[in-house]
């Protein structure tokens, strides 16, 4: 998954973002980003990198749990969404 986000320009631009500045950077920064790293960008405190992967906080409304979602490149949500429903 690591090097599937890697090879993602839009994962890997805001994974470097995350690993440079820690905090959210400007809107400057990503305005000339794609529609993708803008949505990840406004989704920036539910981010994190765990074990090397970039995943996103969920907090469940019938329970209140926070779960924790992979960000799924591009090239694996087909897959992912196959293996999830079988």
């Amino acid at each position: 998954m690591v090097s599937a986000q890697n090879a993602d320009p839009n994962i890997a631009a805001v994974r470097t973002m995350l690993a440079v500045f820690g905090c959210r950077p400007v809107w400057e920064g990503v305005t000339l980003k794609t529609e993708m790293a803008k949505a990840l960008w406004m989704q920036w405190s539910r981010l994190a990198i765990k074990d090397g992967i970039l995943v996103r906080s969920f907090e469940s409304n019938a329970d209140g749990v926070i779960r924790w979602q992979v960000v799924v490149p591009k090239s694996m949500r087909e897959r992912c969404v196959w293996v999830a429903h079988t």
